[in-house]
């Protein structure tokens, strides 16, 4: 279900994003393609770990794997998110096609041997709990 999700919200919010960049360019738009990544290097204790990891970090992951995708070259992905294949499913897609695939696990064991993600996550998690709903505003 919660890949559902964010694979949706990268589908949606991602591709806003990557077309307010890629339509508008550097004419002072607040994106362009030179800068989609900033919103993936954050602080989290600055902003919130619900408020990020529910929302905030869809835009720009969204918007940097189609821009991966165009530079790569990749074909029909565009007509594919269109007709409602996440981005992530189109990545994957292109690179079964050039022969490349790996587990998660793989991936994982390879960039980081030594666990250190693993630990993030748990502290992000520990760190989440203690903070408010982030629907508090709406429901009173």
């Amino acid at each position: 279900m919660q890949v559902a999700i964010d694979d949706h919200q990268e589908r949606i919010e991602g591709t806003a994003r990557y077309l307010e960049a890629f339509l508008v360019g550097d004419m002072g738009a607040t994106y362009n393609l030179n800068n989609l990544h900033q919103d993936l290097e954050v602080e989290l204790a600055e902003i919130g770990i619900k408020e990020y990891f529910g929302f905030g970090r869809f835009y720009s992951s969204g918007a940097m794997v189609i821009h991966l995708l165009d530079r790569l070259g990749a074909r029909g992905h565009k007509e594919a998110i269109a007709a409602g294949k996440s981005p992530m499913d189109a990545l994957r897609d292109e690179l079964r096609s050039r022969g490349i695939s790996a587990n998660v696990e793989t991936v994982i064991r390879r960039l980081d041997p030594h666990g250190s993600l693993y630990r993030q996550a748990e502290e992000w998690a520990r760190v989440a709990e203690n903070e408010p709903d982030i629907f508090a505003d709406e429901r009173t």
